[in-house]
């Protein structure tokens, strides 16, 4: 066929919470690259202007999860929400994914470490609660086992 298509858990149907998913994945991908997470792990001691990675990854949480300050809409419709909770997982499989990479430094790790913990211990209640207890116990978790996430299509960065 040749076709670009975009991957999905409902084979060939448009799925918007696998386009989220994927283009999360991109991009948390890229921001928490161990080589990135070490230069913001380290770069407080040469400026200290800039963020710490305790700080970006503290932000970055605040802004997608409900209990750390974010979360979305009050009201999203069920596509949103879809897409907001693939976000979501999506930023907590990259975390627990850095915190498991042989390439990331201790420091990375001690890092990740107090951001999975802070995402375990958030507040359960709402209408998230279920969701948000699954995102806990992958973030208590500490995983070992890499869990399956989809992937862009290929030769195509979206």
């Amino acid at each position: 066929h040749g076709e670009d298509f975009m991957p999905s858990r409902a084979g060939h149907l448009l799925d918007p919470s696998a386009a989220a998913e994927v283009a999360a994945g991109l991009v948390v991908d890229g921001l928490l690259h161990p080589a990135r997470a070490h230069r913001l792990a380290t770069q407080r001691s040469l400026n200290a202007s800039l963020p710490t990675l305790a700080e970006v990854l503290g932000n970055v949480t605040a802004a997608l999860l409900p209990g750390a300050g974010g979360g979305g809409d009050d009201s999203p419709s069920p596509a949103e929400d879809a897409a907001r909770h693939a976000v979501q997982a999506v930023w907590v499989d990259g975390l627990a994914r850095l915190h498991a990479s042989t390439a990331a430094s201790p420091a990375v790790r001690a890092a990740v470490d107090a951001a999975l913990a802070d995402i375990a211990a958030l507040p359960n209640s709402g209408d998230d609660r279920a969701f948000l207890d699954m995102l806990q116990k992958s973030a208590g978790a500490r995983s070992t086992v890499i869990p399956l996430r989809l992937e862009p299509p290929p030769d195509s960065p979206i």
